[in-house]
């Protein structure tokens, strides 16, 4: 069962919030205990399974120290991720090749400079998130006392869905693709009835809206979707984001959530961050949660 109390105090919020800005609020000021269960990207995928909702599945959790990618009989496909549960940007990609060798690949990858071999690359990887790895002001992340290290599948596919929940509403979805590609990152964010709100990231600008809802269009699993993210997040928790991945039969899976998107930082155009802030304001003035002025 999840805890539906709320300890966030009001958010002192008008319509003219920028969507960064309740970010960057949650960042200095909310410190619900339940936000450490949500940024621990292992505690999330239980929350998600006493709610019903679908995971990426853990493979296993593995000890830094004793990490062998030869002998851990998990580890013997021929491709899959390695992560941890508290950091962000960790991820690394191994992929088996010929003659027992592993090709590594992840945007922040630490200690493959002269590593002997690949085990010795992943565990100064892999130390360096679990003992140096500083939050800054990401309180929850933070709290995350055990941090760990766990391997996932690697999918073939490549789409990401976010859902943006606030007060246990499911108000837009920020869907986007090429995330680890050399072109970038680029998608949309789409309202509850897979309107498009605007289109983001590397899209030529003449034809970004076009090319956005040509790519992205209308999952028929939306419902399902929706329906996933608000069964995760509580009514009486102000702001969240869930990350989901699509099977190629078009479910919907959870990978993670996060509350401080961006690190409370700008990542949209200026007038797309103000029309996304107007509708987390409108759930928020619905659920109680912003302070009278």
């Amino acid at each position: 069962m999840i805890d539906n109390s709320s300890t966030s105090p009001p958010i002192p919020a008008d319509r003219d919030w920028p969507l960064y800005r309740y970010a960057r609020w949650m960042l200095l000021h909310d410190r619900d205990p339940r936000l450490v269960a949500f940024e621990d990207k292992l505690a999330v995928k239980r929350l998600a399974a006493a709610a019903g909702v679908p995971t990426v599945p853990t493979l296993a959790v593995l000890d830094v120290e004793t990490l062998d990618l030869a002998t851990h009989p998990v580890l013997q496909r021929e491709r899959f991720v390695l992560k941890t549960n508290h950091g962000w940007n960790d991820l690394v990609f191994v992929e088996r090749t010929r003659h027992g060798r592993y090709r590594l690949s992840g945007p922040h990858l630490r200690g493959e400079h002269g590593a002997p071999d690949a085990n010795t690359a992943l565990r100064r990887h892999f130390r360096w998130w679990r003992d140096r790895y500083d939050p800054g002001e990401e309180w929850a992340v933070g709290q995350i006392a055990h941090r760990q290290l766990f391997a996932e599948p690697w999918l073939a596919w490549n789409d990401d869905y976010k859902v943006h929940v606030a007060a246990g509403r499911a108000v837009f979805v920020h869907a986007f693709t090429g995330r680890f590609e050399s072109a970038g990152a680029r998608g949309g964010i789409f309202d509850r009835d897979w309107r498009l709100i605007c289109p983001v990231g590397s899209w030529p600008r003449a034809r970004s809206w076009r090319a956005a809802q040509t790519r992205f269009q209308r999952p028929a699993a939306l419902s399902g979707l929706l329906a996933h993210a608000e069964a995760v997040v509580p009514p009486r928790m102000s702001l969240m984001r869930v990350d989901f991945f699509q099977n190629p039969d078009g479910a919907f899976m959870l990978v993670e959530a996060a509350a401080y998107t961006a690190g409370g930082r700008p990542t949209h155009a200026p007038g797309a961050e103000v029309a996304l802030g107007r509708r987390v304001f409108d759930a928020l003035s619905a659920g109680g949660f912003v302070a009278d002025t």
